[in-house]
């Protein structure tokens, strides 16, 4: 398949054996279907004003579920929120600290080596998983455990992991709730499959047009603290897995004080680098400042390309700017005539770690 070959349904099949593109596409009723779970649920612990920290433990699709949360309230947190993608958990954790264990395998071996840690701290603790060796654990230790439907690629499966996380911190008293705005941002994600869905041809399809842009290009996304950053984060991770290409990320306002300088000699390195810069169009902080300048700074003959957020509030702003970039990763993968799904790279990994005792 090629970029001018973007439209063909027929090819697209053939390409995606696992059906990758379907379990993007129905995004938003995975959000549905996951708050559909969580309501239901009814917390086995309390939390009072003697909570010291959040910490989520997790990596790649689960992980980014904790940067989302915390990107999103941090101005209603009272406590510092953390992501901790390693075995062990940061010393500060003790008992007055809750610790959100993500896998959605329920196999992730640093989830599963955190999740004894925090045992063993006597933290508070709530699990989000399909099942596996976590769902286990948890129901044999009588820890509060929300079960997700399993099956689908961890990183297709972020309203599974985000969705019961974001009740969770509601539920417990933690953050004044916002989860009243979840129907109209999944409306508004509804809207725009209907603007990007594979039937709708390149030249008017928003993700499609990307996908063609980054073809044979190293995507730089740039956002900035807050949603942005967590959207270009997320961007970079869907390219890598999905489209298995390189693709890199930094934030506002910290590469403006290093990585702005490397634009300087990136002709002599490349010309296939291409900077999309995601913005949330209501920003009228210095870093907007920051972000309009630094697109000038880039030298001519690379491509850039804005990324305007759509959405009334930071909830359907971060939604719909992860559902573009997911769709767009795999009709990117779809222009190299690669299946987005197979991860022949981690796989080996796995199964090298898996003979080491």
């Amino acid at each position: 398949m090629s970029v001018s070959d973007l439209d063909n349904l027929a090819k697209m099949k053939e390409i995606d054996t696992k059906g990758m593109l379907g379990l993007v596409l129905e995004f938003p009723e995975q959000c549905q279907r996951a708050a559909d779970i969580v309501k239901e649920w009814t917390p086995g612990i309390k939390i009072g004003d003697e909570l010291d920290a959040i910490v989520v433990s997790g990596l790649g699709g689960s992980a980014i579920s904790g940067d989302m949360v915390a990107a999103l309230r941090a101005k209603d947190l009272k406590v510092p929120m953390v992501t901790n993608r390693d075995y062990t958990l940061p010393n500060f954790i003790t008992n007055n600290s809750l610790v959100i264990c993500e896998s959605y395998s329920g196999n992730t071996e640093e989830t599963l080596a955190s999740y004894a840690d925090a045992r063993k701290r006597g933290a508070r603790i709530v699990c989000i998983t399909s099942g596996g060796k976590l769902a286990e654990m948890a129901k044999n230790d009588g820890v509060d455990v929300i079960t997700v439907p399993g099956g689908q690629p961890p990183r297709s499966a972020t309203g599974y992991m985000f969705i019961p996380m974001m009740f969770v911190l509601e539920k417990l008293g933690i953050v004044p709730p916002i989860s009243g705005q979840l129907p109209d941002a999944l409306e508004l994600l509804k809207k725009s499959r209907e603007e990007w869905k594979p039937e709708v041809a390149s030249d008017d399809n928003e993700c499609k047009l990307l996908a063609r842009e980054m073809y044979e290009r190293i995507p730089i996304i740039y956002g900035s603290t807050g949603i942005t950053g967590v959207i270009a984060f997320r961007w970079k991770s869907q390219f890598n897995e999905n489209a298995k290409v390189h693709a890199f990320w930094n934030s506002f306002p910290e590469l403006n004080h290093n990585e702005i300088m490397g634009w300087e000699l990136a002709s002599l390195e490349s010309e296939q680098f291409a900077a999309i810069f995601i913005r949330d169009p209501e920003d009228k902080s210095r870093i907007a400042d920051r972000i309009r300048i630094t697109s000038t700074l880039i030298p001519r003959g690379f491509m850039t390309r804005d990324i305007q957020l759509q959405g009334k509030n930071c909830l359907e702003k971060l939604l719909w700017g992860f559902y573009l970039g997911d769709l767009a990763s795999v009709y990117l993968a779809f222009c190299y005539n690669i299946d987005p799904t197979k991860i022949t790279g981690i796989d080996r990994l796995k199964e090298e770690l898996a003979k080491i005792p």
